[in-house]
C-alpha cells in the first residue's frame, strides 16, 4: 500500500509542478518567487505545523514516542560528520567545501519532505517530520552556513543570525501549538480554520517555487561538476544508508524508520541556495543541486520506499 501512495504522492506532485511550469513561465519572475517563499516560510508553514501541533503533540505522544523524537538528531549529526568526511577524502576544492556538505547532509524538509511524507504515510507523521525540521535547522545554522560563509570568503556568521534562523516562524509556530495542546487550552474553530486553510497553500506554492526554479535552470540543470556529482551522491546514497544504520542501531520501529529515512532522502535544502547568495558562495551550484534533485526524485522516491519496505519489513 505504501509503495502505492508513494506512486500517488509522487505523480500528485509531478501533476502540481507541471501546473506550475505553466505558471511559471506566464506569470513568475524572482520577485514573486522571493515574495512567496518568504509568505510561505513566515505564514502557510507556521500555519501547518501549528495546526498539526494542536491535533497531535499530545501527553500520550510524547511519552509513548519521546525518545524516538530524538533519533532525527543523532542521525542529522551523523550525516554532517559523514560530509564533512568525504570532503576532504574527495578533495573537494576548500572555496566548494561548505557548500558541498549543505548538499551532502540536509534534506529540503518543509518544501517537498513534507507534503511528499504526508502523502505516503499519512499526516500523522507530521510531529516526525517536524523533528527532522528542527534537527536540520540546527546542524544548518550551527554547523553548515558558517561552511557556506567560508566558501564566499565572509566572515564568521554571528551567534546571535545562529540563534534568530533556529528559532524561525515555522519551529516556534510548532512549540506555540504544542504548548497550547499539552496545557488544555481551547481555540475558537474560526481560528482553527484559518490556520488549516492557510496551511493547505504549502504544497501548491510550494510546487510552483520548484517549477520556477526548474524553468530557470533549464537544461543546464543535468550539467554537473565533478563537486555537485559527489555531493548528490552523497544526498541520495550515502545520507539515507547512514540514517538506515541509525534506526538500526537504536531500534527504531519499522514504520518510525520509514519516515526518517525518507525525509532524509528529499532534494536539497531550498534555504541553501538563498545563503550561497548572500554569502558570495557559488549559489548557481546549489540552485543546479536542487533542480537535478527535484527532477531525480520523480523515480528516486518511489525506488526508496519500496526499499524500505524490503529492510523494514
Amino acid at each position: 500500500m505504501e509503495i502505492i501512495n508513494a506512486f500517488n504522492g509522487i505523480f500528485t506532485i509531478v501533476t502540481m509542478i507541471g501546473i506550475g511550469v505553466i505558471v511559471a513561465k506566464k506569470l513568475m519572475n524572482q520577485e514573486i518567487y522571493n515574495f512567496l517563499s518568504k509568505f510561505l516560510m513566515k505564514f502557510c508553514v507556521p500555519a501547518l505545523l501549528f495546526s498539526n501541533a494542536i491535533k497531535n503533540v499530545t501527553w500520550d505522544f510524547i511519552n509513548e514516542m519521546g525518545f524516538m523524537l530524538l533519533i532525527p538528531f543523532a542521525a542529522q549529526f551523523a550525516n554532517y560528520l559523514m560530509a564533512w568526511v568525504c570532503a576532504r577524502l574527495f578533495k573537494i576544492p576548500k572555496s566548494e567545501r561548505g557548500i558541498f556538505i549543505a548538499i551532502f547532509a540536509v534534506s529540503n524538509t518543509i518544501f517537498i519532505g513534507l507534503p511528499v511524507t504526508t502523502a505516503i504515510y499519512g499526516d500523522s507523521t507530521i510531529p516526525f517530520v517536524t523533528a527532522c525540521f528542527i534537527s536540520n535547522t540546527l546542524c544548518f545554522w550551527s554547523l553548515i552556513v558558517p561552511g557556506i560563509a567560508a566558501d564566499g570568503g565572509a566572515a564568521t556568521v554571528t551567534f546571535g543570525q545562529k540563534i534568530k534562523q533556529i528559532f524561525s516562524p515555522p519551529l516556534l509556530a510548532f512549540l506555540t501549538g504544542s504548548v497550547i495542546n499539552l496545557a488544555g487550552i481551547p481555540l475558537p474553530s474560526f481560528l482553527t480554520s484559518a490556520f488549516n486553510y492557510l496551511g493547505g497553500n504549502v504544497t501548491p506554492i510550494s510546487m510552483v517555487l520548484i517549477a520556477y526554479l526548474l524553468c530557470d535552470m533549464g537544461k543546464g540543470a543535468f550539467k554537473l561538476s565533478r563537486t555537485n556529482s559527489l555531493a548528490i551522491l552523497g544526498r541520495f546514497i550515502l545520507s539515507p544508508l547512514t540514517i538506515i544504520l541509525v534506526c538500526i542501531l537504536f531500534k527504531v520501529p519499522g514504520n518510525l524508520s520509514k519516515v526518517f529515512v525518507t525525509v532524509g532522502s528529499m532534494p536539497v535544502m531550498n534555504q541553501a541556495v538563498l545563503l550561497a547568495s548572500t554569502y558570495k558562495a557559488n549559489d548557481k551550484a546549489v540552485a543546479q543541486a536542487l533542480a537535478f534533485t527535484c527532477v531525480m526524485s520523480v523515480a528516486y522516491i518511489p525506488a526508496m520506499v519500496f526499499l524500505l519496505e524490503l529492510i523494514f519489513a
